[in-house]
């Protein structure tokens, strides 16, 4: 059995590709998970991708025009970025086309199939094949970025105790309920009967974890106060 596993991230458009990355990975005994290959008639199929997520050690993802307009590897990058921060799961982005790098992945270290994806495959190869010194600079560049890159990745990276004391203390009744309407789609006052800024940011923490859109509680809250990360 093999000792490292890789989820390989794509568009459908891009499935050829992903094929032959697959194939590399197999080749340096990496185990891969891809979903036209671990996906069964009635899987569960949100429930399956978020399990081959979080058991690899690689997340191999394609960028292209159609992949950065898809919901699936929107999400999928989403979970990878949090689990390369939290867990050290290496994230490697491989360039399809001329499509701009989506903004968790800017500044980060890519390979640039667009022009010559055979050198790719070799460079994939050499970095895998390196007992992992040379992969792990991927993830050292992603956990620097975290650090030090958008409002929306520096509240991702906060514990939860952290990040509902920045909400009670940087934003009003008023802006919370702006952004509560933005994220769940409903009045505040309809759903809750807050007391206190922080009994309405503990409740908007709370629901955002338990629907799973905390990147969008992040993403909307850098919108209405683009200043919340600023000391």
């Amino acid at each position: 059995m093999s000792s490292k596993r890789a989820f390989i991230s794509y568009s459908h458009s891009d499935i050829a590709l992903a094929r032959q990355i697959a194939d590399v990975l197999r080749e340096c005994s990496v185990d891969v998970w891809i979903d036209d290959q671990k996906l069964n008639l009635g899987d569960m199929l949100a429930t399956r991708i978020d399990a081959g997520i979080r058991e690899t050690n690689y997340f191999v993802i394609l960028i292209s025009k159609s992949g950065v307009t898809s919901r699936w590897v929107e999400a999928e990058l989403n979970l990878a970025f949090d689990l390369a921060v939290q867990q050290g799961l290496v994230i490697i982005p491989i360039r399809v086309d001329g499509t701009e790098m989506p903004l968790q992945l800017r500044g980060l270290l890519y390979l640039d199939a667009s022009t010559n994806g055979s050198a790719v495959k070799e460079r994939l190869r050499e970095l895998l094949r390196a007992d992992n010194t040379k992969v792990s600079a991927f993830s050292s560049q992603v956990r620097s970025v975290a650090k030090a890159s958008t409002c929306e990745v520096r509240l991702r990276n906060m514990e939860i105790a952290d990040l509902r004391f920045e909400l009670s203390k940087r934003l009003s009744k008023t802006e919370m309920g702006v952004i509560w309407f933005d994220v769940f789609g409903t009045l505040m006052d309809n759903d809750i009967n807050p007391v206190a800024t922080c009994v309405v940011a503990t409740e908007i923490l709370f629901r955002a974890q338990a629907r799973r859109v905390m990147d969008r509680l992040t993403r909307y809250i850098c919108r209405e106060r683009p200043d919340f990360c600023v000391e």
